[in-house]
């Protein structure tokens, strides 16, 4: 039996950490874990727990990890940190650090253009220049950007739900929702989410209320909606107008958070023909974009954001 290449990939988000692995004999292994956001304890023993118990599913000679991520420590040599400490624990080569809309973009778009992935945060990634120039854009975490996210959508939802609780207009429908979502009364509503295990996840799973609401008609729904819409209006022409983008660059949405028969990808579509652009819906996971990603011989277009560290 021909011997294959051990690699390791990660496509970590706030939907939860994946990761898929090669061993020796071809066997492709997939598992996911809970999602880790910055803030609610230490990232590093996070991923070392993790990879700790995944390399035990029969890797031995491990030649490269790939971690497609949104959560990073903020300094250079946090960063360095985390990957050595990675690096011990697996035995492996060489880890790449990169983020997880780099993974995105790599599964979905092989020449130029901008993939935009809305899940509980959100990032986008245009490619251009026949893929000699990266500009990333949006992002910036859920503390200052993430506009247009899940968890920007929910947060927005919650805030006219107790904008209305306290008669500064809001929406008496979104207040209704939220109640019954957290199981809780008016005046607990804000203690009750910002006290629950892992707020950033659960903020962002009522996004998918807010977007109910606004099929409905509800009017601060849909100005959340036409919010979000807007970012990402922004981000395409932005992309096009910093890479000096042709007819040949793509425009790309992706995301729990944005599903294709939604009414956020609906006003997206109808928003951007007015600017005579068009758009398109990938439904590939960011796994599949980190997972072949260690397997190329150098990150390409995306060096410029991925931080490559050997043992």
């Amino acid at each position: 039996m021909v011997a294959r290449r051990e690699v390791i990939a990660v496509d970590g988000g706030g939907g939860g950490q994946r990761f898929r692995g090669q061993l020796a004999d071809g066997t492709i292994t997939d598992r996911e874990y809970v999602s880790f956001t910055l803030g609610e304890g230490s990232l590093t023993e996070n991923y070392l727990e993790r990879f700790t118990h995944f390399v035990r599913e029969g890797f031995t000679s491990i030649e490269r990890v790939v971690m497609a991520v949104a959560a990073l420590p903020g300094s250079v040599q946090g960063r360095r940190d985390l990957a050595h400490s990675l690096l011990k624990v697996t035995g492996a080569q060489e880890l790449w650090l990169t983020s997880d809309i780099a993974a995105a973009h790599f599964a979905t778009i092989k020449g130029d253009g901008l993939v935009t992935t809305v899940g509980t945060g959100v990032g986008a990634i245009a490619v251009g220049k026949n893929r000699t120039r990266l500009h990333e854009i949006s992002g910036d975490s859920y503390l200052i950007g993430d506009e247009g996210s899940a968890f920007w959508m929910g947060k927005m939802g919650l805030n006219r739900a107790l904008r209305h609780k306290d008669g500064r207009g809001g929406s008496e429908a979104l207040l209704r929702e939220a109640l019954k979502f957290y199981e809780t009364d008016a005046d607990s509503l804000a203690d009750f989410v910002t006290a629950l295990d892992r707020p950033v996840y659960h903020i962002a799973q009522f996004a998918p209320l807010v977007t109910t609401l606004a099929e409905a008609g509800d009017p601060s729904a849909t100005e959340i909606v036409e919010l979000a819409v807007d970012e990402f209006v922004q981000i395409a022409v932005t992309a096009r107008r910093v890479l000096e983008a042709g007819e040949e660059f793509h425009i790309v949405y992706s995301g729990g958070a944005i599903p294709e028969d939604g009414v956020v990808y609906t006003r997206l579509q109808e928003r951007l023909h007015l600017l005579d652009l068009s758009c398109e819906y990938s439904d590939v996971r960011n796994i599949e974009g980190a997972f072949d990603l260690a397997f190329e011989p150098d990150p390409g277009v995306y060096h410029t954001i991925t931080e490559v560290v050997r043992a």
